[in-house]
């Protein structure tokens, strides 16, 4: 059928605008591609600047800055609740040994087992011998404390065995790790930083407060862990034998129990201290020395060359016995050494 002239006419119409569009759009976008590569004259192209390796490595001396004492309320201050713990071991042994109490037999040295004690609290640091303090009815009470004292701040001590440790074993563990790096001086601020973290995360979600050195709440996740320590301790000392009046009962165990909760909770608030303590077992007076000083190494500067905390307890003991015969600076704290 051909087509009439009008519709002949319509369709060239037709084509030639829908042409035109496609010519205009095909403009349109070759120009926009032509204009992305355009540069217009007396105008610089904005390049992506390349960062240079230098600014990527910080300088070698940064980390030595880095700002410590980010707990300053977890501070040396917060050490004086260390004296809590003689009034802890003194009523343990007075109200289950004590003095004014009947039926206090002298046993034989042979019903110790001496290796255990020496296991649990290490060697007597008044010399002799534990089975023979202990056994001796003179010398119990201040043996006992004496004993339990460094059984409670081995313990407490980061360093212990982590099935000993009252710190939680994942934190003894990763301490123990890392802190084989003190023998490289720079990285002492590094793990400083890392003790006064491991206190922050530790503490309760609602304050800013350390950590109460006190027993544990209900509930705690450490409490069976802590409390399966006693029965060891306790058996070491053969509590039926040295008292004779009075049957062994629960409280026993729970008193002990108490005593090492409130060591456990107090030992986060010595290892989140910026540097490193020690129990130190010197006194300038003779006697039993039923509780110890607690020192702090001094901490480092932040610029010049750090140098390593001694870690040998003898060479520490003997670093304070010295310092204490002479006039004591704010970064030793020292309790009442004995009765």
């Amino acid at each position: 059928m051909a087509l009439t002239v009008r519709q002949a006419i319509g369709v060239g119409v037709a084509v030639g605008f829908a042409g035109s569009l496609i010519l205009i759009a095909v403009t349109f976008g070759i120009s926009r591609i032509i204009s992305a590569y355009y540069v217009p004259p007396k105008r610089a192209i904005a390049m992506q600047p390349q960062p240079s390796p230098a600014i990527l490595a910080p300088p070698p001396d940064a980390i030595k800055e880095m700002n410590i004492g980010v707990h300053a309320i977890s501070g040396t201050a917060e050490l004086k609740e260390a004296e809590s713990f003689e009034y802890q071991f003194g009523n343990f042994t007075r109200v289950f040994f004590g003095r004014g109490l009947h039926g206090k037999p002298d046993v034989p040295e042979s019903l110790f087992d001496e290796s255990e004690l020496v296991r649990l609290a290490g060697e007597p640091v008044n010399g002799g011998t534990w089975s023979q303090s202990i056994s001796n009815v003179s010398t119990r009470d201040p043996a006992i404390r004496c004993f339990l004292a460094q059984v409670v701040y081995k313990r407490m001590q980061p360093t212990c065995p982590v099935d000993d440790c009252l710190l939680p074993p994942e934190v003894s563990s990763c301490y123990q790790l890392v802190c084989r790096v003190y023998d490289i001086p720079k990285r002492i601020r590094p793990i400083a930083a890392w003790r006064e973290s491991i206190l922050m995360l530790l503490d309760y979600p609602w304050s800013l407060e350390p950590l109460p050195c006190g027993p544990f709440e209900d509930g705690d996740p450490r409490k069976e862990r802590v409390r399966a320590m006693v029965p060891a301790i306790v058996n070491a000392l053969q509590p039926e034998a040295l008292r004779t009046d009075h049957p062994r009962n629960d409280r026993f165990e729970n008193h002990m129990a108490d005593i090492l909760e409130r060591a456990a909770n107090f030992a986060i608030v010595l290892l989140g201290q910026p540097t490193e303590w020690e129990a130190v077992w010197s006194s300038t007076k003779p006697g039993f020395i039923i509780y110890p000083g607690l020192s702090q190494s001094k901490e480092y500067a932040k610029s010049g060359v750090a140098e390593a905390p001694p870690h040998g307890s003898s060479q520490l003991r003997e670093h304070k016995t010295a310092e204490h015969k002479t006039a004591r600076d704010g970064t030793t704290l020292r309790f009442s050494l004995q009765r």
